[in-house]
Order: structure tokens, then C-alpha cells, then sequence
């Protein structure tokens, strides 16, 4: 297949730069471009691995030659022992832009599946912050981001914060559509297959989705209160059907989820599964739990023994999946490497790139 006509700030070359959790879905777009002959440099050292001094001081390296160069950063936000939590993982990335600024990269490209603060997008309380909208200054006063790519922001006005870098706000339920219209055809045939969004503010994303999957099919949705102890789940808007999947943005503490399941099931549903973008699953560690494998949410999905689907946008690693075996991901690279592409590309577009993807053949 051909590829399309690229930039000519391309044309000289793209230098694709990761961070060490993204390494694997980076190389996989890599050489999925590079044996289209699209011109990208991908070597050992685009992987940046910090140095961590003793006193817990950052020092990432850019081994690649980056001047005059378009960047692709691809970088994620799940906190690990070695880096720390993910407040440090922002730090860390400061750093690489502010390099890369420095040894005078044309512009970056940041490719973020999942982008943290999205829920806090306003100050809900007196005297909190707008964490969401500091993020995007933080980000913008490098000035060397042009575009960036990020899956479902929890609150899509997010996008309006950033006033000198292009936000595309990938919309999850593109990628997940094609898994789920294969793995339901039957159903979907039968006209016994819903989608259930697990509170009203989650429903425009579950319609979506539901359209996505099949013109016409039908939602639930789940009516929550919240007071001071937190949300419950009161009532189910809309009719249950045989196989219901269960919507949401955020995989967290997994409660919403796990209610809206539960809720279906006890209406008559048959099968029920839920599908999460980003699997945060709560990193509180379970108490009792000697080994450590299990967060609360990690051991709320094995206690409920419901199938689970999210886009591993905080990648963990095939370990991880074989230790929670009910929770499986659906690659997103393929999706990564077209927009790549259409960021390249002259006349290229992502947004129609996300108007077709999920009918396109694969």
C-alpha cells in the first residue's frame, strides 16, 4: 500500500522517542510505518530509561540526534516502584521536553494514551485547584508540542485549556466496536446485546459506543446518588437485555462498574462484561494480601468474576494480564499507527481517520 504524500518537515526523517513501559506498543507502530516505507528512526535509544541518583533526583538521556527533527514522544503515567508515583512521572517528562527544546527538535508529536487529572477539570470544592487546566500550561510553556494524542479525557472540555498545542481526543469506543462486533456478531443478529453506561453523565459515551457497534442498538443507564460516603446505585433507566456491556471511561476503584453489572444481572440479564478505556484499578494494595498482586479493584473483579476489556492505556505488561486473567486487552497500536500517520501526512486527518476506523477492514 501506498503512503500518502508526508509533510515536508517530515521528509528528512521522524525520530520516534518512549518511555520504557511504552517501549513495546512504540516499536510495534514503528515497524508497522517503517515497512511502509515511511522514514522513522527506532533504536535502542529511543527508549529513555531515567538515571535515578541516591538522593531520588531524575535525569533522563536523549541519545538520539533530535536536531531539526520531528519527535514523536510516546509517553505514559503508570507509577511503578522504580520512578515512583505518578506525580513524578509528569516531572520526568518536563525533563525530556525541556531536552528536547534544548538540542532543538523541530516540534514533538506527544502520543499520551492515558492523560492524568481529567477529572479535574474544575474546582468542585472551595480552595482546590485547576490541576487539569495547570497541567496543559505546564505543558505548553516548552512550546515545542504541537500535536497531542490521548484516549477518552474524562472531561472533553478539557481540550479547550490548551491554547498552542492540537489536543485529539481519541474516543475509546472506535477501537473497542471492532472487538465487540465480531465477539457479539450473534447477538447483535439477535438483537439481544445493550450497552449499559454506569451513571447519566457516562451515557452520551455510551450511546456512542452503542452506535458504533450497530446503528440502532440500544443503552441503559445506570441512576447513582452520591452523598459524603460516597455514590450508590439506585435504579436502572431503560430495558436489560440478554448480553449487556457495561461502559465506562476510567477503570478506578471498580465500584461503579462492578454495581452497574450486578444491577443488569439482577434485572434478568444473562452475561454480563464491562469495558473500561483506562485501567487505573486503584492502586491501594488489598489488605491481607502478602504476595501484593492484587489492588482493591484487581481483587473486586476476581470476587465478581466478570470478563473485563480496557485498552491498557497505563501499560502493565503481559505478566500482569496473566495474573488477572478475567481482565483482557484490546490492542490499540494499529489504531496509533494510522493517526501517526495521518499527523505526517499532507491533508492527513485524524478525525476521519476516527469517522472510519472501526468499519475498516482490518
Amino acid at each position: 500500500m501506498a503512503i500518502p504524500h508526508l509533510l515536508s518537515s517530515c521528509k528528512d526523517g521522524v525520530v520516534f522517542l518512549t518511555s520504557v513501559r511504552m517501549d513495546p506498543v512504540t516499536k510495534k507502530i514503528a515497524r508497522k510505518l517503517q515497512h511502509r516505507g515511511v522514514p522513522i528512526e527506532y533504536t535502542r535509544k529511543s527508549v529513555i530509561d531515567p538515571t535515578v541518583f541516591s538522593d531520588g533526583e531524575l535525569c533522563p538521556e536523549i541519545r538520539h540526534n533530535v536536531r531539526e527533527k520531528v519527535v514523536f514522544l510516546f509517553w505514559d503515567f503508570m507509577p511503578d516502584n522504580f520512578t515512583g508515583h505518578l506525580n513524578v512521572r509528569i516531572k520526568e517528562l518536563e525533563l525530556v521536553l525541556d531536552a528536547l527544546k534544548r538540542y532543538g527538535a523541530k516540534h514533538v508529536n506527544l502520543i499520551v494514551p492515558y492523560l492524568p487529572y481529567s477529572r479535574q477539570d474544575r474546582r468542585m470544592k472551595k480552595r482546590q485547584p485547576g490541576s487539569a487546566k495547570k497541567l496543559a500550561k505546564s505543558l505548553e510553556r516548552f512550546g515545542i508540542i504541537r500535536y497531542l494524542v490521548t484516549f477518552d479525557l474524562h472531561a472533553p472540555q478539557i481540550t479547550e485549556f490548551y491554547d498552542n498545542i492540537i489536543v485529539e481526543n481519541i474516543p475509546a469506543h472506535v477501537i473497542f466496536a471492532r472487538h465487540f462486533r465480531k465477539m457479539f456478531a450473534e447477538e447483535i443478529k439477535k438483537e439481544e446485546l445493550r450497552i449499559n453506561s454506569t451513571d447519566v453523565g457516562g451515557s452520551k459515551r455510551a450511546r456512542d459506543f452503542a452506535e458504533e457497534i450497530h446503528p440502532g442498538l440500544d443503552i441503559a443507564i445506570v441512576d447513582k446518588r452520591r452523598d459524603e460516603s460516597g455514590s450508590k446505585a439506585i435504579k436502572i433507566i431503560g430495558d436489560v437485555s440478554r448480553v449487556m456491556i457495561s461502559y465506562d471511561d476510567i477503570g478506578g476503584t471498580m465500584g461503579s462498574m462492578l454495581d452497574s453489572c450486578a444491577m443488569v444481572m439482577e434485572a434478568g440479564s444473562k452475561k454480563t462484561f464491562g469495558a473500561f478505556t483506562h485501567n487505573v484499578c486503584s492502586p491501594k494494595e488489598v489488605a491481607g494480601d502478602k504476595k501484593g498482586k492484587l489492588t482493591s479493584a484487581e481483587a473486586k473483579i476476581a470476587n465478581a468474576k466478570i470478563p473485563m476489556f480496557t485498552l491498557d492505556t497505563l501499560p502493565r505488561g503481559k505478566q500482569y494480564y496473566k495474573d488477572n486473567p478475567l481482565i483482557t486487552r484490546i490492542p490499540y497500536h494499529g489504531f496509533l499507527a494510522q493517526a501517526v500517520l495521518q499527523l505526517m501526512s499532507v491533508n492527513g486527518s485524524v478525525s476521519r481517520l476516527v469517522d472510519t476506523w472501526s468499519t475498516l477492514e482490518k
